[in-house]
């Protein structure tokens, strides 16, 4: 059973999966949940990573696949897992930066998943890491479909009143975050909750294209885009702001 102390502990301890010394962090709102999946799935996630995180982190190496392969939020780490579409534009993004090359409409597809099921996350590889401003995964960030209401924990019984006690000090701690282990790139990949990435940059970001912003300061670039394909963002619009402030970014 999710219990009061299981959630708190993970409000409180858990950002995500691979190494917070990676020198790129992909950053969106809270992790899928499928709704078809059980509590006590959840509750496993959760205990698996209370037990095995190192500073909030969980490793997705893949050399450890035989010890997490059965839990259901690493299913994208696995060498059959699905594109995942909140991650197709960071990954391409960050994929574009390091190399400088855009890929073809015929490439982007196998190119980003067999990045997403090998590299991603892979704390012993420390290249990209990925951090949820949320901890608690969800079906999507509908009031809806909030599923820890029938908990009858204090302080989560809507999204709404969760987000409003916990979301702005997970945005402090993670501007700490940022300013310890100072990443060459930070990508935020929803507008949405523009409101929270301009706490942890500490200013408003650039408006760049009209869906993209951009900041950056001596030790890191902050990326802003939108979260997969909801808004209307293409990927030639995607190559175009990449192009844009490439120069401002140090990989």
């Amino acid at each position: 059973m999710l219990s009061k102390e299981l959630i708190q502990n993970r409000i409180n301890n858990f950002w995500g999966y691979g190494s917070l010394e990676s020198p790129v962090w992909l950053v969106g709102m809270d992790e899928r949940f499928d709704p078809s999946e059980s509590q006590e799935m959840l509750e496993d996630q959760f205990l698996y990573a209370e037990a095995n995180m190192v500073d909030g982190m969980l490793n997705a190496s893949r050399s450890k696949i035989d010890e997490w392969r059965h839990l259901a939020n690493m299913e994208p780490f696995l060498v059959n897992g699905d594109l995942q579409s909140t991650w197709k534009y960071p990954i391409a993004l960050y994929l574009y930066l390091h190399s400088g090359i855009p890929l073809t409409i015929d490439e982007r597809s196998n190119v980003i998943k067999e990045y997403q099921r090998n590299i991603l996350a892979d704390a012993n590889k420390r290249e990209t890491a990925t951090l949820e401003l949320s901890p608690l995964p969800c079906p999507s960030t509908k009031e809806e479909d909030w599923i820890y209401g029938s908990l009858d924990i204090e302080g989560i019984s809507s999204r709404k009143e969760y987000e409003k006690n916990y979301l702005q000090g997970r945005a402090e701690k993670l501007k700490g975050l940022v300013q310890r282990h100072k990443p060459k790139l930070v990508i935020f990949y929803s507008m949405k909750y523009l409101n929270y990435w301009e706490k942890i940059i500490g200013e408003m970001p650039q408006i760049v294209t009209v869906r993209t912003r951009f900041a950056s300061n001596k030790d890191t670039a902050f990326c802003v885009i939108p979260n997969g394909g909801q808004s209307g963002l293409s990927y030639n619009e995607l190559y175009e702001y990449a192009d844009r402030v490439k120069d401002r970014i140090n990989l």
